[in-house]
Order: C-alpha cells, then structure tokens, then sequence
C-alpha cells in the first residue's frame, strides 16, 4: 500500500502538477485581491447610478411608491424623491387618472420643501 501512495506522489511532481496548482492558487489570490481593492473604491454616485439604471427596469409605479415611502421613513430625501420623479413619470406613460398624478406632484413639492429645510 505504502508504494501505491509513493507512486502516486512521484506522478503528482513528475508531471509538473505541483507547479499548476501553485500558479493557480497565486493566480487566483492576486486576482481576488485586485478585484477587492477596485471593489473598495466604487464611489458613492457610481452605486447611485447603478441603482437607478436597476429601478429604470420597473415599470409598476405603485413599487416606487412603495420605496419612496421607505427612503422617506429612513430620512433618505434624495433617493424618495427620485423614486417619486420615476413614479409619476411612469404613471403618466401609462396614462394614470391625472387627479392620482396632481396627487403625487403635490407630495413631491412637499418632499422638495421638506429636503431643502432639512439642509
């Protein structure tokens, strides 16, 4: 048995397999670290974005609505106040009773007061 387990040794370095996998573990902890160093410097308007382009992707309002009252419930202005733009844009796309729109735009004028006091 001992010379089955030495056998197998002497092919595992013979054909240069110990060589692979060290490259292979150095390859990929480099890699690893580069993509966690570029990962930490994603600036805050870059996530902006992407989040945007992802909400871009809804078409029900009524889930913009639902997020917009979340930011304003965790004192986020900004991001409510884009998810009410999105919103009332949406319902105007799809032709929404124009008294439900009025309805939004006036908590939005609210929104934009109370952000502008809140700097």
């Amino acid at each position: 048995m001992l010379t089955n387990k030495t056998q197998l040794v002497s092919i595992f370095l013979s054909r240069g397999m110990l060589q692979f996998y060290v490259k292979l573990f150095l390859i990929l902890f480099v890699g690893f670290q580069l993509i966690e160093m570029a990962g930490t410097r994603v600036s805050k308007i870059d996530v902006t974005r992407a989040k945007l382009y992802l909400k871009g992707v809804i078409t029900n309002p009524e889930s913009l609505i639902i997020s917009y009252e979340y930011c304003v419930k965790q004192g986020h202005y900004e991001a409510a106040e884009v998810d009410l733009k999105l919103a009332i844009s949406l319902m105007e796309i799809h032709g929404a009773n124009q008294n439900k729109i009025n309805k939004y735009i006036e908590i939005l004028n609210k929104l934009q007061t109370k952000k502008v006091a809140a700097e």
